[in-house]
């Protein structure tokens, strides 16, 4: 539950821009926290089109309520955690993840893009915060929601699924 917890308090964004135009929504989730399910963030993964050569794919994340970096900071520590074999071989990634991870509020969106598996970018409210060509932060980036270890299976398989669970 606390892991769940710490993950909800995770980041995302949305850029509108040409190469959006052909992006294709893969599927969406919402994660939850507590036995009374407040919703903390909705969550989108889209691939777009290949364009020159380039493979892009981004997770949205779009908040219901306010969230605390130190919170964030705590959901990515226990998503990526389970999905790397050595927090010490990925500590120069992890501190850019810690260092580029704002607080959130409500309708805030946090968007994680990934280009060739190898580029990492962070936008919130369609702002630009940082942008990293590094292939094991890409690596990394994604596997609290699509890792061989998810926080929670259910959002891995709705994201995956090419279609919207409310």
């Amino acid at each position: 539950m606390l892991k769940v917890l710490a993950i909800a308090l995770l980041s995302a964004n949305l850029s509108v821009s040409a190469a959006e135009n052909s992006k294709s929504l893969q599927g969406s989730a919402l994660l939850k926290f507590s036995i009374f399910k407040i919703t903390i963030y909705k969550i989108d993964y889209h691939i777009y089109s290949k364009e020159e050569d380039a493979q892009k794919e981004a997770l949205i994340l779009t908040y219901q309520t306010d969230v605390a970096k130190s919170y964030s900071l705590k959901g990515w520590q226990a998503g990526i955690a389970p999905n790397i074999s050595s927090p010490k071989k990925f500590k120069k990634q992890l501190d850019w993840i810690n260092n580029n991870t704002p607080d959130f509020k409500e309708n805030d969106v946090f968007k994680i893009e990934k280009i060739n598996n190898k580029v990492v970018s962070f936008y919130k409210n369609n702002k630009l915060l940082a942008k990293k060509e590094d292939a094991k932060l890409a690596k990394i980036v994604f596997s609290p929601w699509l890792g061989e270890k998810p926080i929670d299976d259910e959002i891995k398989q709705n994201l995956l699924a090419k279609k919207t669970k409310d």
